[in-house]
């Protein structure tokens, strides 16, 4: 009877001790995972980050957010890219330059640049 008493409080003492244990220990584990190897993808974006600073970072995640946010109609268009360029200023201009570098005669050039802005304009409807 002794002996059982004896064992059952050993029992109960480890149960306690190893209770108090298992926090620290998780805590121990927590940390290991913090403190991981960064994957490629997430160094890729940190060297990003470093070159575009903030702002650009965000940049760059806002148009990824809105390319994500498009009707797969949208997304499916052949021609999807040139449409986009229409949502920045300085990418217009760069097309328009494109278009004036085209061995076409004036009259053709205007119908492009008519055409690619009403694209634009449309965009992403």
């Amino acid at each position: 009877m002794v002996k059982n008493k004896i064992t059952i409080g050993l029992i109960l003492l480890t149960m306690l001790v190893g209770m108090a244990l298992i926090p620290s220990a998780m805590a121990s584990v927590e940390e290991q995972q913090t403190n991981l190897t960064k994957d490629a993808a997430q160094l890729k974006i940190e060297a990003l980050e470093a070159e575009l600073g903030e702002e650009g970072l965000k940049e760059v995640v806002d148009y990824l957010e809105l390319q994500a946010s498009l009707p797969d109609v949208v997304k499916a268009m052949p021609y999807r890219a040139l449409a986009f360029a229409g949502t920045q200023e300085e990418s217009r201009s760069v097309t328009f330059k494109y278009i004036d570098g085209f061995n076409v005669s004036e009259k053709e050039k205007d119908r492009y640049k008519v055409g690619i802005k009403d694209l634009w304009d449309r965009y992403p409807d």
